[in-house]
């Protein structure tokens, strides 16, 4: 009996193991980001904050939900349109839909812009991790929009898969928003990788596992 028990305690572990690589990683939830590898338009974007025109610019996309999940993060391709026009923090919000708007945020992060690569480089993503990992569901309608004060001038890079997903632009701020027509920028929403049930399964068979060997005890 004790070299079943021991036997059970190490298919457990060794499932465990198994499982831990995939613990740490994201799985793609919906996103535009293309290629073997994440890419996108180093060339073209979409500017947020000074417009040099008056106008402070927000810009927005939406998504839907395939599945329900848990936000794990959000990668976004962001660079600075000119080296000195970049030192606030820009705030990217995931956020309801309201009528086809952006509704309630969900999660709200800050990201210095002072931080993002030369607008034409190609800069690593811009990886922001959840905090309070809000629950996405199936089927509905989300929003990402990125807002600054106004005193810097960023730029969304536009994705290279045809994306044509709805965008909104706003020029106060983010304070309203209209339909520009726009092409939307790259990003990504990740989720948790199914891996990481697999550890919570394992988890959950080890400790069933001792029970068992406790009882034949």
């Amino acid at each position: 009996m004790k070299n079943i028990g021991s036997t059970i305690l190490k298919m457990g572990l060794v499932l465990c193991l198994l499982a831990l690589p995939g613990a740490s990683f994201a799985n793609s939830f919906a996103g535009n980001l293309g290629g073997p590898a994440p890419g996108y338009d180093t060339t073209n974007g979409n500017l947020v904050g000074n417009d040099f025109a008056g106008d402070n610019l927000g810009e927005a996309i939406t998504f839907t939900a395939g599945s329900t999940a848990q936000l794990n993060s959000i990668s976004l391709a962001l660079s600075c349109y000119l080296s000195g026009y970049c030192s606030d923090d820009l705030t990217i919000a995931l956020t309801s839909d309201s009528s086809g708007m952006p509704g309630s945020a969900l999660e709200t992060f800050t990201y210095s812009s002072g931080s993002l690569g030369d607008f034409g480089d190609p800069n690593p993503l811009v990886v922001l991790d959840s905090v309070t990992n809000p629950l996405l569901t199936a089927g509905t309608h989300y929003w990402i929009t990125i807002t600054d004060d106004g005193n810097d001038t960023a730029v969304w890079n536009l994705n290279q898969t045809g994306d044509s997903s709805a965008t909104l632009t706003s020029l106060d701020g983010g304070a309203t928003w209209a339909n520009a027509g726009l092409t939307p920028g790259a990003y990504q929403v990740n989720v948790p990788e199914p891996a990481s049930l697999s550890l919570l399964g394992s988890a959950l068979f080890l400790g069933i596992a001792r029970k068992a060997i406790r009882r034949k005890k």
